[in-house]
């Protein structure tokens, strides 16, 4: 007896894939806020902030390889591997930042494999959705994951901001592991389908196949190297101007912004900030120092 397959959109198995991804997206944010004010709580310079910043985004260039080879494993293993090195790798740098001992150019090398891990996981889970609901609510399943991997990330991103505020670069990137912990529950919890049977084509195929793919539409090449670049300008981009204005050194910025509240906010990955803003909280620091009558 065949199995008919869901009949529901909301079953169990959607449901927990989709409250996984949308949770996991909320980590990936507060891991993307941390991480640039974790460079800078090290001491790192501009040039470090943007170095680990690009190295983050390189591992996009291997998404043909990557979906190949996640493409060859069972749904389950791919999900549930990837969210699991994830959380450890958030916990473990969260860790070692809270400890005191963690090294810079341990951020050179956590950056790039976060990436690596991101694009495996979600290169898998292109292609379970279509599995796990009716073929006549695939459109309002593809609705609702789009609004967790797009929506979610604005709520992680403003957590994220007043997090690395309130309690610091690396207790945000420890509340991140949780977060992203939850798809790798998801994986355990899901009951993924068959795929489809029959003869299937090589690993170098299917790599062949990825990369005429990218070849055959250079905007897709185009997007990724605008990323690249667009990352690598913006991050690197120290605010001058607010450094002269308030007769500090450019790197002290983004500490203040960090560890003593000055107003910041980013827009289209540039900072922002409001010169009435930045005025009152000058006056707060003074009234704060000034000592009362005596």
């Amino acid at each position: 007896m065949t199995d008919p397959g869901p009949t529901r959109l909301f079953n169990r198995d959607f449901t927990a894939y989709w409250l996984g991804i949308a949770v996991s997206a909320v980590g990936d944010a507060l891991t993307f806020v941390a991480m640039p004010f974790l460079v800078l709580h090290l001491g790192g310079s501009g040039a470090a902030l943007a170095t680990v910043m690009l190295l983050a985004s390189i591992p996009r260039f291997g998404g043909p390889i990557l979906g190949a080879l996640a493409d060859r494993l069972p749904l389950r293993v791919p999900l549930l591997v990837g969210a699991a090195a994830r959380t450890l790798l958030a916990a473990g740098v969260a860790a070692l930042a809270l400890h005191g001992s963690l090294p810079l150019w341990a951020l050179y090398v956590a950056a790039p494999l976060n990436g690596l891990v991101t694009i495996f996981t979600f290169a898998a889970g292109n292609v379970v959705v279509p599995r796990l609901v009716p073929a006549t609510r695939l459109a309002q399943a593809n609705a609702l994951m789009q609004s967790a991997t797009m929506g979610a990330p604005m709520v992680g991103l403003g957590a994220g901001g007043a997090l690395v505020a309130a309690l610091g670069p690396a207790a945000t990137l420890a509340l991140a592991a949780p977060c992203l912990l939850t798809l790798a529950v998801a994986a355990l919890v899901v009951r993924f389908p068959a795929g489809p049977g029959g003869e299937r084509p090589s690993f170098l195929a299917d790599l062949a196949s990825g990369l005429r793919f990218m070849v055959g539409r250079p905007q897709l090449l185009v997007i990724l190297a605008a990323t690249l670049f667009s990352r690598m300008l913006a991050l690197s981009g120290v605010p001058r101007e607010l450094a002269q204005f308030l007769s500090i050194n450019e790197k002290m910025v983004y500490t203040l912004i960090a560890e003593k509240g000055l107003p910041a906010t980013k827009a289209t990955g540039k900072w922002l900030f409001p010169r009435h803003l930045v005025e009152q909280w000058l006056e707060r620091a003074g009234d704060r120092r000034r000592p009362g009558p005596g």
